[in-house]
């Protein structure tokens, strides 16, 4: 079962990865909203933890735009 928070954090990311918003816009949306996320909300923090990192290596430059988009697809999958 997912929590309000997931299913809001797969609805923004839907809206990155069909480019409704840019990678910046989600970011300015998602650093604060997961910003102090509870413990006890397991499955969000998983979910976050794994979009963090997606960006990181994008941001890295180990994968181009269209790999990371696949990537995040992954994750709501």
């Amino acid at each position: 079962m997912t929590t309000s928070l997931e299913n809001e954090i797969i609805g923004k990311l839907c809206k990155y990865i069909d480019g409704v918003i840019t990678a910046k816009q989600f970011s300015d949306w998602f650093v604060p909203t997961t910003w102090n996320v509870s413990k006890n909300d397991y499955r969000a923090n998983q979910l976050i933890y794994s979009i963090k990192m997606c960006f990181a290596e994008y941001s890295k430059g180990d994968w181009p735009a269209e790999q990371l988009r696949e990537r995040l697809i992954d994750l709501i999958l």
